[in-house]
């Protein structure tokens, strides 16, 4: 192997081995731009899953943060270890969309009445971001909060 060959092995590997600390920046700055509030906010990436620590202010800012970290090109999944108040964690729920859902249809589900869908879609307003925040737009497999 020539010696131009072998620096390009290296700096490849090299390049690999840093992706996780540049996607851990990216993730970073993506939740630090949006003003999430957690304290001590430390992200690491290993494998392209991203994991979040740090105390949140809110149940809606540590759901913020892992949304907005999902979406983060080169994501493939997130975990958490942030902790959030109690009080404010037991006032939301998840929902995993399925295959022919409606935010109306969820929202109905969820709260009796069709028309509060834009509250769902509040709530979870950053996975929206690279749709032009169109409601219409909703995808299987989407982990929505649904907010009390």
């Amino acid at each position: 192997m020539s010696l131009t060959n072998q620096n390009s092995l290296y700096m490849g590997i090299f390049d690999f081995a840093n992706q996780g600390g540049d996607l851990a920046e990216k993730v970073t700055q993506m939740l630090t731009a949006a003003g999430v509030d957690i304290e001590g906010l430390k992200v690491e990436v290993a494998d392209g899953v991203a994991t979040l620590s740090g105390k949140a202010a809110s149940a809606e800012a540590r759901d913020k943060a892992i949304a907005l970290a999902k979406e983060v090109e080169g994501i493939t999944a997130v975990s958490d270890s942030i902790e959030a108040p109690a009080a404010e964690a037991a006032k939301t729920n998840t929902y995993k969309v399925k295959y022919g859902d409606t935010l109306w249809g969820i929202a109905q589900a969820h709260y009796g009445d069709g028309s509060k869908y834009m509250k769902i879609f509040e709530a979870n307003k950053a996975l929206w971001a690279s749709y032009n925040n169109d409601p219409n737009v909703l995808y299987p497999d989407w982990e929505l909060t649904i907010p009390e």
